[in-house]
């Protein structure tokens, strides 16, 4: 265990001001700006935000399927190396 409190007084002083001030000019834009344009901002970050969460889930999702099937690959690799042997033989023999 690690005796060390579980907030971090130092970094709540630095980030709790710009945390208020961001609340007070978040409301204030809100208040003065029309309801189209609020409604458009938040479509917009929405869906940035979706484009990016959905790419890297796709780039995480290929990556992890590339190391599962990576194992498979090689096994599927060396019964093909095998299985082309087999066909040369087979040749050489007069069966193909």
């Amino acid at each position: 265990l690690v005796e060390r409190p579980l907030i971090d007084w130092n970094l709540i002083l630095v980030m709790e001001p710009m945390t208020i001030l961001g609340a007070l000019l978040g409301s204030f834009v809100n208040k003065v700006s029309p309801g189209w344009l609020t409604s458009s901002c938040l479509a917009l970050v929405l869906t940035v935000t979706t484009y990016r969460l959905t790419r890297k889930g796709v780039r995480m999702y290929k990556k992890e399927n590339e190391s599962k099937l990576a194992p498979e690959m090689e096994q599927g690799m060396k019964d093909t190396v095998e299985y082309s042997h087999l066909e040369e033989d087979q040749k050489d023999e007069g069966l193909f």
